[in-house]
């Protein structure tokens, strides 16, 4: 009789235990209150300055910033480990991967140390617009490259500084978009090269790198 006691106060021990345990975990706390996040063209550096500000960080893992051409398509920029602790905390991102020309807009992802994720609103940047209105992503390039402008696009070049043809791309929708992506990029070998691109506007050539 004893020795059921024992035993039934036992297990009833480790279920009080659980339950506390998985209580606690059922009412995770959120990770970070985002005060601010703002995203803006440094003309001397030719980049954009992304920044943003929580006011704590208890159980915040990392932030992952995105970066889109259009809010709908978007790429990884950057992965930045949480600080933690309780703020106001300061966080400050220059991207400087891709050329562009007009406006670049980015949204941060959170995510906690129990995997559950959160995103902020989007928060976009303007660029001066210039004569040619092109703009590329990323910049370096691997296996894809997305080009728009503002005008319908008749083809696009990669060119060796030298000026030798090494890749050649003829959208074949009628009419012509002012949008396309470039595939199978990884058999171009890596340096420098020169992106040309035809289009109703006139030819942009701007410098690209791989």
């Amino acid at each position: 009789m004893k020795q059921q006691l024992l035993t039934s106060l036992f297990l009833l021990a480790l279920f009080s235990i659980y339950s506390t345990g998985a209580a606690q975990r059922g009412t995770f706390e959120p990770t970070s209150n985002l005060l601010s996040f703002k995203a803006s063209w440094k003309a001397e550096t030719k980049s954009c300055l992304v920044e943003w500000i929580t006011s704590e960080e208890i159980y915040s893992s990392h932030f992952e910033l995105e970066r889109s051409m259009d809010s709908v398509h978007w790429e990884h920029a950057i992965s930045v480990l949480a600080k933690g602790g309780s703020g106001p905390i300061y966080y400050s991102i220059v991207d400087s991967q891709l050329a562009y020309s007009a406006k670049m807009f980015y949204r941060l992802r959170q995510i906690d140390v129990d995997g559950s994720v959160s995103l902020t609103s989007t928060s976009h940047m303007s660029r001066p617009s210039r004569s040619s209105n092109l703009l590329f992503s990323p910049n370096p390039f691997f296996d894809r490259l997305t080009i728009r402008t503002s005008v319908p696009i008749y083809s696009v070049e990669l060119l060796t500084l030298k000026g030798e043809l090494v890749y050649q791309f003829t959208p074949q929708e009628i009419p012509y978009t002012d949008i396309v992506t470039l595939t199978e990029l990884d058999i171009i070998p890596p340096g420098d090269y020169q992106l040309k691109v035809v289009s109703s506007g006139g030819t942009y050539i701007e410098n690209i790198r791989k």
